[in-house]
């Protein structure tokens, strides 16, 4: 083929030449497409008038100057992307150094010396204490109980001199809020001192926290904590912690799966497995005890009192030393040692005869009548002849730290709680498609192909006027009328382009945001039973990896992919019609294509599952070590902790590795087909250059080049949108989960959703007489378990007070969750029904019911917001009727206080106030509800009897004319309540008068009273 001077220029197409790129960045985002479809446009008609006007370059030549065009284009746009990666990391690298450059945690302490062996055993001298504002909210922990009441700011102690005496039992007392548990932490070392002097073990410390802290394994795991076994000693501590009977009625014994947090314990057995694992570890300095009895029966309280802590019995820790924090005085005179907390300061110390006898006036002979009047039933004999009998004598209060499934025993409990997640298989369902489709909205997904389809005809149709324009003899042509239709052209693809990314981001955006709404939906209003079987860290992940590959991949991916997809359909046409020859070496070259594409594929859609269900316990762990962080480091499990999370994050990175491995694999043999196609193309038009003219020649190996990346990068951007889709099919599984009933009705033993054109419209002051009739109820937690409630009937009229109680497991929670629709009524043919003034709550929408009922849990719930909106989350209350609730409550000097006012801002979960604190401001918002229906579920299990006093009071006298319904195991507090309901097993035993169950011979409650 002779050259020729005079021959026009090759022209440069400039939409397959960007979309091409394997870039991070869509081409059609404002960013990328404006700035580089400019440019392109800009440089090739520059390019192309000069040819025109100088005519004196040779077809070889523009060859080479659009290839090397080409490769400046995709360098250009490689770099920009590569720039645009660079941005997350810096900004982690950025969060990352704020978090590096955190204080470090000190263990300012000594080891103990020889010399330091003789008593004290432990001494803080004229210490201060006080949390590093800087990493306060890295580095709080659970034993941050109990604050100043300062917003934002954690309490500190001051002036601390204090002394344990070694191989003996220190008890710590004070009302709510004085610092007893900032104390511990002192002790513990996770409160730093400012100055003073400190001496505790760096090491050899057995820790049970007030809020106990359990890992998802077996019973036997959470007892050794990473401790070597010794069989005889476990089942001794096992007896003396009163587990043995619960060990009995699991499925698995030892190995039994008590879930996440325990969800199949109840609080009192979540507490003695906590204070087990702090009995078993052998040989340490210090055993730390915050507040863990109360958590407990009274009878099994002194047990395991006898059994553990006292000395006089033989109890496991004897000879230890042991530090234990509580409200309660039952204990207070077996104690060798006793400091008295008030305002964050130790305000006395000694003996429990040098406080009562030396001091009768001090602050802890005044604690100690006001719990001798709290609890007149109970004799504390303080002989010493009852001491070498243990407490055997001694009926000691109760406080039962119910979780919300407290009722769920151990009979119901299965030995696998927590199945694995479920990983599907073969290819996805068009459902997973379509549901992302909807979710886009059907006007902006088929806007947004439209004009994907348009730009790419517009990009084209650009590429074929200049090759036409090109071709042909110019001599004599206007090119004024070239330029502008080229012009017009190039301009409609940019505007298209930009208008069609717009469009594309709209309907992602749309996407994300109705599946973030649909999984928030669903999860929130999920059944207990759905919290009770997922661990938290399936849940994070779909909330964060799964929802993340939504947000910020999918939405390019498919808009990459259909992008390529119509310039590679765009370039097969003009092949096939301009040299046809080509199909026939196309046509196998596909057939690879397909094989690879398939074959891949597959690998990939799997290994992609893998690492999503395999991110969950990276997740889950990393949880769980945070809710107990204060245990894990006082135990020692930091590098076991370590290694357990290092071994899930290696589990996660096997299924990424082979995903790498396997892409590089798909790689090598696209680019040997891309490099066979282009050759063959080379080829071809070397030896029909008389067919082809130059200008067309030039455009066939142009698109030959790009042909290649298209091939590879729309297999590669198919795969990857199809590994993503699997975030959708995640998502969509959580949509399915089961969720609260809003409105049911039944009828012939059918159970039906009623729609909301049916609900039952509710008079505006219901109930007006808060009477509640339990008609034949019984309730289960697990399907296909058994009933923790058994046909359960009985009345409640307007205006009584009544009280429920009953041993452990007896099913008291289960009767309020059933009152609150919180727990399903078993099947329909033996559900029964709950009347509240004649309406039955199933008749009602959850919103309905549970907005006129008022509850005081027992583990308060304070939410981050403001003190106004934890009181009044509606907003309807003025000012003045909140200041009204808050006065009642005695907080008034409280709120006062905190700067702010109503407006203070309050921390997740309420950390910074203390639990007392908390119980108030639940006592407050209930208050301000003046709801005719009042429950309280141990709602003063974690306070001091000062407070429980201040409450009980408050309840009688703010609501007179309202139904109480009160769950307590200090059955002396409901005694002056208008009946007791006795449950035991899920049965009622006994209901009437208290009058009249104490008379009873043999009775149960009159059991309860004489041997709590």
């Amino acid at each position: 083929m002779k050259h020729d001077e005079t021959a026009p220029l090759l022209p440069l197409h400039s939409g397959a030449a960007a979309i091409s790129l394997p870039t991070a960045i869509s081409p059609l985002t404002f960013q990328d497409l404006w700035p580089l479809d400019d440019a392109d446009e800009t440089l090739r008609v520059t390019i192309t008038l000069q040819a025109v006007m100088n005519n004196t370059q040779s077809l070889w030549l523009s060859i080479r100057q659009a290839f090397g065009f080409n490769m400046y284009v995709a360098g250009m746009c490689k770099l920009l992307g590569d720039c645009f990666g660079f941005v997350g990391p810096i900004c982690v690298n950025a969060l990352m150094q704020i978090f590096f450059n955190l204080e470090e945690r000190q263990r300012s302490s000594t080891s103990l010396s020889a010399s330091f062996i003789s008593e004290p055993a432990f001494v803080i001298r004229h210490a201060t204490f006080k949390w590093s504002n800087e990493g306060f909210e890295a580095t709080k922990t659970e034993t941050l109980k109990e604050t100043s009441g300062k917003i934002g700011l954690p309490a500190q102690l001051s002036n601390v001199t204090i002394s344990l005496p070694k191989g003996k039992l220190t008890l710590i007392v004070g009302a709510v809020g004085s610092g007893k548990s900032t104390l511990l932490a002192a002790l513990l070392g996770e409160l730093q001192p400012e100055y003073g002097v400190v001496r505790i073990p760096l090491r050899g410390i057995s820790y049970a926290a007030q809020t106990p802290y359990l890992i998802n394994a077996s019973v036997q795991d959470n007892i050794l904590f990473g401790a070597p076994l010794n069989t005889a000693r476990l089942h001794r501590v096992v007896k003396s912690c009163e587990l043995e009977k619960e060990l009995v009625h699991l499925p698995n014994g030892f190995q039994s799966e008590i879930g996440e947090s325990g969800v199949t314990l109840s609080g009192g057995q979540k507490q003695r497995l906590s204070i087990a694992r702090a009995v078993y570890s052998k040989k340490q300095e210090l055993y730390v005890f915050d507040d863990s009895l109360s958590a407990l029966d009274a009878h099994i309280a002194t047990r395991i009192f006898n059994q553990c802590f006292n000395e006089s019995t033989d109890g496991l820790l004897a000879g230890c030393t042991r530090v234990l924090s509580t409200h309660s005085l039952h204990f207070a005179h077996l104690a060798d040692w006793i400091i008295v907390m008030d305002n964050m300061r130790v305000t006395e110390m000694g003996t429990f005869q040098d406080l009562t006898d030396i001091t009768p006036n001090g602050k802890f002979a005044t604690m100690l009548k006001t719990f001798d009047r709290a609890d007149e039933s109970s004799t504390i004999e303080r002989n010493s002849g009852d001491q070498a009998k243990g407490v055997g004598t001694i009926k000691c209060n109760s406080r039962s730290k119910r979780s919300s499934t407290e009722d769920e025993t151990a009979t119901g409990c299965s030995g696998v709680l927590i199945q694995d997640e479920k990983k599907s298989e073969g290819n996805l369902s068009w459902n997973v498609y379509s549901s992302y489709f909807v979710s886009c909205g059907a006007i902006s997904a088929i806007g947004a192909a439209s004009l994907l389809i348009a730009t790419q005809v517009s990009s084209i149709s650009t590429d074929l006027w200049l090759t036409n324009w090109t071709s042909n003899n110019i001599s004599g042509v206007d090119l004024t009328f070239y330029l502008t239709i080229y012009a017009y052209l190039g301009l409609s693809t940019i505007v298209l382009g930009f208008v069609g990314g717009l469009c594309s981001q709209y309907a992602g955006l749309s996407a994300s945001k109705r599946m973030h709404h649909a999984l928030l939906h669903h999860v929130i209003k999920g059944t207990m039973r759905f919290f009770d079987t997922t661990p938290v860290g399936r849940i994070l992940n779909r909330f964060s990896n799964d929802m993340n590959t939504i947000d910020q991949k999918l939405n390019t991916t498919i808009v990459q992919f259909f992008t390529m997809l119509l310039a590679l359909l765009s370039i097969l046409a003009i092949q096939s019609s301009t040299a046809p020859m080509l199909l026939f070496l196309l046509v196998p070259v596909f057939v690879c294509y397909v094989s690879y594409q398939r074959f891949y594929g597959k690998s990939c859609r799997e290994l992609q599952r893998l690492d999503n269900i395999s991110k969950s316990p990276v997740y889950a762990h990393f949880a769980q070590t945070l809710n107990g962080l204060a245990t894990v480091r006082i135990f020692e499990m930091i590098e076991q902790s370590q290694r357990t999370q290092a071994s899930k994050i290696n589990e996660n990175t096997k299924a990424f590795l082979l995903l790498n491995l396997i892409n590089r694999w798909l790689g090598v043999r696209l680019e040997f087909l891309g490099a066979v196609v282009t050759s063959a193309v080379a080829f071809f038009v070397s030896h029909d250059h008389a067919v082809l003219s130059s200008a067309m020649a030039g455009l066939l190996l142009s698109y030959s080049q790009n042909m290649t990346s298209l091939l590879n990068w729309t297999i590669r951007y198919n795969i990857d949108m199809e590994n993503m889709m699997n975030s959708v099919e995640r998502i969509d599984e959580y949509c399915q989960v089961d969720t609260e009933p809003v409105t049911l009705f039944v009828h012939h033993h059918e159970r039906y959703t009623l729609p909301k054109s049916r609900t039952l419209q509710l008079r505006p002051h219901w109930p007006e007489h808060g009477k509640i009739d339990f008609v034949n109820i019984c309730v289960k937690y697990n399907p296909n378990g058994p009933p923790v409630l058994h046909g359960i009937s009985f009345t409640v009229h307007g205006g009584e007070k009544v009280g429920i109680c009953g041993r452990t497991g007896a099913g008291k929670s289960s009767l309020l969750l059933a009152l609150f629709r919180m727990v399903s009524f078993g099947s329909a043919v033996e559900s029964g029904s709950i009347y509240i003034d004649e309406v039955s709550t199933t008749a009602l929408t959850l919103t309905e019911l549970r907005s006129r009922i008022a509850i005081i849990p027992q583990d308060p719930v304070l939410f981050a917001a403001s003190v106004r909106v934890n009181l009044d989350p509606t907003g309807l209350a003025t000012d003045n009727e909140l200041w009204n609730a808050i006065r009642k409550s005695r907080l008034e000097t409280f709120i006062k206080g905190l700067s702010g006012g109503l407006d203070a801002e309050i921390l997740e979960g309420g950390d910074n106030f203390s639990v007392g604190e908390r119980q108030l401001i639940c006592l407050a918002r209930a208050i301000l509800r003046s709801s005719k229906i009042l429950c309280l579920d141990e709602a003063t299990a974690s306070v001091d009897h000062a407070t429980d006093e201040f409450i009980q009071a408050s309840i009688r006298k703010e609501f007179t004319n309202a139904t109480v319904l009160t769950i307590a195991h200090r059955v002396n507090t409901i005694l002056d309540y208008d009946k007791i309901l006795v449950l035991k097993q899920g049965h009622i035993v006994e209901f009437g008068p208290p009058s009249e169950l104490q008379s009873k011979p043999n009775g149960e409650f009159a059991g309860m009273l004489q041997n709590p």
